[in-house]
């Protein structure tokens, strides 16, 4: 039997290998959050942005109608940093497979890189594609005529890539990367569709931003696209999907549809198994990537666990599960 001194011994080297094990690594990489999860916070934006800091998160991921709500962008600058935390990104919407709108888009892309995001320290400026006619199931508008990419030409790709690569150059005269996010239900959401998207254009102009579960759920594997595409990487989503969804385990897709999502949804937190997050956080690391990652989820639903609730078991989960450095 131990005596008290060799036990008190015993429980404070017990105490330190455990701090050690779990000790939050200087990660260069920071964490954010999409704003639309918050929305049901009042006021707004104010509110998202507090909750963000006390959750410990250093950034925000929004979009324009969030600046709009200030006079000014330098005001809506401050008052991000007044709670303590910084932007990541604001979204851009636009029709980027319509030749006849390239130009509009090309030039809204480079202003908002220009005028909002790099004024704010921003890096990156994300956007999703249009979305394909998904018939009958079609519930977003903005979208191309026809079922995805397989249904282009040759014409039609190369004009698509061309218009991207304009908009990449625009952004990067400000100094901001243009990444587009393979989202499920747009033009791309396949492995088949990213390799040729990347393949037509410039690595030096137009750059991804994976997000796990959107991966998972169009029959890509989360891990390998890190991996493999590492060089084209602007940023990282983190959410979780069901492991029947897991590349590893068989899954190669489709999508579930769009009207599938509004009654089931196909977004769920941490845990939930479709996503080997520590692999992804591995290939982050030895990478020493220095960019943000986004936990970007959807509002909760009737039935789910509360903001509050969710929130809670984020931080717990990348805290005690990923090893995140967080604010304290």
């Amino acid at each position: 039997m131990l005596r008290r001194r060799e036990f008190l011994r015993a429980s404070i080297g017990a105490a330190v290998a455990f701090r050690a094990a779990n000790a939050m690594p200087g990660d260069k990489f920071r964490w954010a959050c999409t704003a639309g999860f918050f929305a049901e916070l009042q006021p707004q934006p104010e509110a998202t942005f507090k909750a963000l800091a006390n959750y410990g998160f250093q950034g925000i991921e929004t979009s324009r109608a969030d600046v709009d709500h200030y006079k000014s962008v330098a005001e809506f600058n401050a008052a991000l940093h007044a709670s303590g935390i910084e932007l990541c990104t604001i979204s851009a919407l636009g029709d980027y497979f319509n030749p006849d709108k390239a130009t509009e888009t090309i030039k809204n892309c480079s202003a908002i890189a220009r005028d909002l995001i790099a004024p704010c320290g921003g890096k990156h400026l994300k956007v999703v594609v249009n979305l394909r006619k998904d018939s009958p199931n079609q519930m977003y508008k903005g979208s191309a005529d026809f079922n995805g990419p397989n249904q282009m030409t040759a014409e039609q790709w190369k004009g698509f890539a061309k218009t991207l690569n304009e908009i990449g150059k625009g952004t990067m005269q400000s100094g901001i990367k243009f990444a587009i996010h393979p989202h499920i239900w747009s033009l791309v959401q396949t492995q088949q569709e990213l390799d040729r998207l990347l393949e037509l254009t410039d690595p030096k102009l137009v750059y991804i931003i994976p997000d796990t579960a959107h991966l998972a759920l169009g029959g890509m594997d989360p891990v390998a696209v890190l991996r493999d595409h590492w060089a084209r990487v602007a940023a990282v989503h983190f959410k979780d999907c069901d492991p029947k969804y897991r590349y590893d385990r068989g899954w190669r897709g489709p999508a579930p549809s769009q009207l599938y999502h509004e009654k089931t949804n196909l977004y769920l937190n941490f845990g939930a198994g479709g996503v080997d997050f520590p692999a992804c956080m591995r290939i982050l690391r030895e990478r020493n990537y220095d960019g943000w990652i986004s936990l970007d989820f959807d509002p909760p639903r009737p039935g789910e666990p509360s903001l509050k609730e969710s929130m809670e078991l984020r931080r717990k989960y990348l805290l005690g599960t990923l090893h995140a450095t967080l604010q304290s």
